[in-house]
């Protein structure tokens, strides 16, 4: 689930396997609109520190944005408890989220808000689960 930028060598082993130079990033899938139009990842995993900033607080450990279907969004949402009662409220920091998505995906999709205590990795992977998951699939 990593994106690389190959190496342009030849290893001094002897061996023809193509070499790694950089691991460039962590795979995220983009998000597609009832529209057509794509939302890129690096167009929306900004919100929660934006809004989190606009709020001055820590309260969000984690994260993940996941498409369920053309026309909604679930973003998965980690309290840090030491954060949990100060302000501003949980339902305030989620209500902020909300408008923020759904103004970056044009009103055209439903977005829901939900806490969780941990968001899992896919299973027999060891790297962290991916920011952004779409369940939708253009033809």
């Amino acid at each position: 689930n990593d994106y690389i930028i190959p190496l342009e060598k030849k290893c001094n082993c002897g061996i023809n396997t193509p070499l790694i130079g950089k691991i460039a990033g962590r795979k995220a899938d983009s998000i597609i609109l009832p529209s057509g139009k794509i939302i890129p990842p690096s167009s929306i995993t900004g919100i929660p520190a934006k809004v989190m900033e606009e709020l001055n607080t820590k309260k969000i450990l984690q994260f993940q944005i996941l498409q369920k279907s053309i026309d909604k969004v679930e973003v998965l949402v980690v309290i840090d408890e030491e954060q949990r009662d100060k302000e501003p409220s949980i339902d305030i920091l989620f209500k902020k989220l909300k408008e923020k998505f759904e103004a970056r995906f044009g009103g055209e999709v439903e977005v829901e808000i939900k806490e969780v205590k941990e968001i899992k990795r896919p299973e027999r992977l060891a790297t962290p689960p991916p920011v952004v998951t779409s369940m939708v699939r253009v033809s």
